[in-house]
């Protein structure tokens, strides 16, 4: 006779292996990215995503800028707004992947929340 702990193991695998052919485990990043661009907060990312494009060029800009002034206090000048220009676009950019992030997560979720009643539905 199996002992409870073997029962155990061998009723959550048996488990897990419908919750894995319930969840689809494809999504990239392509597909998580598009996604976001398709949502609610599209209103949101595209503008986001249109201002970092430019604030990197004009970090580009700045850094040509930067390394073509000819005294220390243009250097300071063309530097300082070098890095403000930096810092915005590294900002922008978290907050966009934070975004995509927290709608894949919601997607995983939802996902999780059908296979469960799926497999609620299954068991008498």
């Amino acid at each position: 006779m199996a002992s409870i702990d073997e029962r155990i193991k061998a009723e959550l695998e048996r488990d897990n292996e419908a919750l894995d052919s319930v969840l689809d485990d494809t999504d990239h990043l392509d597909a998580m990215v598009m996604r976001a661009f398709s949502s609610g907060i599209k209103r949101w990312l595209w503008p986001i995503f249109i201002i970092t494009g430019l604030l990197t060029a004009a970090l580009i800009v700045l850094l040509v800028k930067f390394t073509g002034a000819a005294t220390v206090p243009d250097q300071i000048y063309w530097g300082v707004w070098a890095i403000l220009a930096g810092i915005t676009v590294v900002c922008f950019e978290l907050w966009a992947w934070m975004q995509i992030n927290r709608i894949a997560i919601r997607r995983e979720i939802k996902l999780l929340e059908l296979a469960v009643r799926k497999l609620a539905e299954k068991t008498p």
